[in-house]
């Protein structure tokens, strides 16, 4: 995230829901940290155009995320708080106890043999507590999201599978190499228009990305009538 810009396009942007990462995980990657002032300020200058926001929270420094987030509420804001993996339960029962919104992560790139015994464990203690409202970081896998009554979540998968190429048709990740490997009408319309020479490389990679999105949002569709049917239905 860089901080000396603001949001263009705002008549757009109005129009849409935004909830804002702070961007631990990058920081956690690359080593480069975020000033929490910095990230208050940017907060309060684009505030208008953000829905949801999280708190700074440091991954693997617990105490340091406790830190952060009293700043950001000394600060007038109201951060989502994050309880992440490896962490002590302990924590997230005193979030629960705390907050009505709260965010798990931690788990991006974990194996599933280590995400769904810590996810159970986390509704062992989240269940005592409900209802509560909860965002799931690095999480889009469709049995997972039928496993847990999460209020949102969000991955970086297909952003990523995207930009190298893959598309997901009936709910299988393909790589294309020739149109000619193509059967799904929807996809060839869409790779027809990548064909084209009119359009660069960062259009094509939209396109994709476009038709991932696509994808989502019938199984984000799918998803929410099987938890309104099992007697789960949040209202916004």
């Amino acid at each position: 995230m860089g901080f000396k810009g603001s949001f263009k396009h705002t008549e757009i942007l109005k129009e849409k829901f935004f909830f804002l990462d702070s961007g631990a995980y990058s920081a956690m990657s690359t080593g480069v940290p975020v000033d929490v002032y910095q990230y208050i300020d940017w907060i309060k200058e684009n505030r208008a155009m953000i829905d949801l926001y999280c708190g700074l929270d440091d991954i693997g420094d617990y105490k340091k995320t406790l830190e952060n987030q009293r700043i950001m509420e000394a600060a007038g804001l109201h951060p989502l708080i994050t309880f992440h993996y490896g962490e002590p339960f302990e924590l997230l029962r005193d979030f629960c106890q705390e907050y009505e919104f709260i965010c798990l992560g931690g788990i991006a790139g974990k194996r599933k043999q280590q995400r769904v015994p810590w996810l159970d464990n986390c509704f062992g203690v989240i269940k005592n507590y409900w209802p509560k409202r909860l965002h799931v970081f690095g999480v889009h896998d469709k049995d997972i999201l039928l496993r847990y009554p999460f209020y949102s979540a969000d991955a970086s998968t297909d952003s990523f599978a995207s930009s190298v190429g893959d598309h997901n048709v009936n709910g299988k990740r393909v790589t294309y190499t020739s149109i000619n490997e193509v059967t799904n009408r929807d996809e060839m319309n869409i790779l027809k228009i990548e064909a084209s020479k009119s359009i660069t490389a960062s259009q094509k990679s939209q396109l994709r990305l476009a038709s991932h999105l696509l994808n989502k949002i019938q199984l984000e569709k799918q998803i929410t009538e099987v938890w309104q049917k099992r007697g789960i239905t949040w209202m916004n």
